[in-house]
């Protein structure tokens, strides 16, 4: 079956630019509407599920998007965005500049990309693969995703450019 990715919608610290990491941020008013435009996205098609990380932004993205669908949303802190340790709340770019130091070593008092991706993998590969499912998530989720089913490296993964775009879809 297929499993579907879309980031969360826009926080009060993405408007900041302030790489949230663990920490909690909730939505900004733009991410509020964002959410919405998601659940009209998904108006007409079949999710059996969704499942979203624990984190305020992406399960109130997944609970504002479907909140008159009846689909079931199950959160899940293994769906957490990449643990920046002492770098969560830092400016972004910051932490851009980074991450490649931190694909195999653990950012301090945070996870290393690896872990991150092991951890979110094994969060997906409990999933029931029968089912469709969309997943609202952090980047390091699309990282997860991108290296598992496009076997992409991490080293390719975080030196390209971020572009969003409305939806991956992967075949599991």
């Amino acid at each position: 079956m297929a499993t579907i990715f879309e980031t969360h919608a826009t926080s009060v610290d993405n408007e900041k630019c302030i790489a949230s990491g663990h920490n909690d941020s909730q939505l900004s008013a733009t991410g509020i509407m964002q959410a919405r435009q998601l659940g009209m996205r998904y108006e007409k098609k079949s999710i059996d599920v969704v499942y979203c990380s624990d984190l305020a932004r992406s399960y109130d993205t997944a609970t504002i998007a479907f909140e008159k669908t009846g689909t079931p949303i199950i959160s899940d802190s293994r769906l957490r965005e990449w643990d920046y340790g002492i770098f969560n709340g830092a400016p972004a770019t910051e932490v851009e500049k980074l991450k490649s130091d931190y694909l195999h070593t653990p950012f301090p008092e945070g996870e290393s990309l690896d872990d991150a991706v092991d951890r979110i993998l094994r969060c997906i590969d409990d999933i029931d693969a029968t089912r469709k499912i969309l997943l609202i998530g952090h980047r390091a989720v699309f990282y997860a995703l991108e290296c598992r089913y496009n076997k992409r490296s991490f080293q390719e993964l975080i030196t390209r450019p971020w572009k969003w775009q409305a939806g991956w879809k992967y075949n599991r």
